[in-house]
C-alpha cells in the first residue's frame, strides 16, 4: 500500500471514529490458546496458527518461540507499525526502521 492510500485510510478512519467513538471497540472473537501436552500450546487464527514452547529448563522442548519472545515480537509490531502511521500522516516517508 503507498504512502497516500495509507494516508487516506488513517483519515478516513479518524474521521468515522470521531463521528461515532462506539465503533472503536473490537468486535474480534476471543483468543483461546490450546494446550498441546507439556508447556507447548496452539492458538488457532485466522490465518492459520501460532505455537509457543519453552526451553528443557521450564519443561519445554523449544519446539516453537516462547510465549515471552512472541510477546515482545507483537510489542515491536505494534510499536513499529504506529511509527509508521504517524510519520505517513504527518507527510514522511520511512524506508526502513532499526
Amino acid at each position: 500500500m503507498s504512502t497516500i492510500s495509507v494516508r487516506e485510510a488513517l483519515a478516513k478512519t479518524t474521521e468515522i471514529l470521531a463521528e461515532d467513538p462506539a465503533k472503536a471497540k473490537s468486535a474480534g472473537s476471543a483468543v483461546t490458546a490450546v494446550l498441546e501436552g507439556g508447556v507447548a500450546c496452539r492458538i488457532p487464527g485466522p490465518v492459520g496458527e501460532l505455537r509457543t514452547d519453552m526451553l528443557p529448563t521450564m519443561g519445554g522442548r523449544t519446539s516453537t518461540p516462547s510465549p515471552g519472545w512472541l510477546l515482545q515480537t507483537a510489542l515491536a509490531f505494534c510499536t513499529a507499525t504506529v511509527v509508521a502511521m504517524h510519520a505517513t500522516q504527518l507527510g514522511i516517508s520511512l524506508t526502513s526502521w532499526r
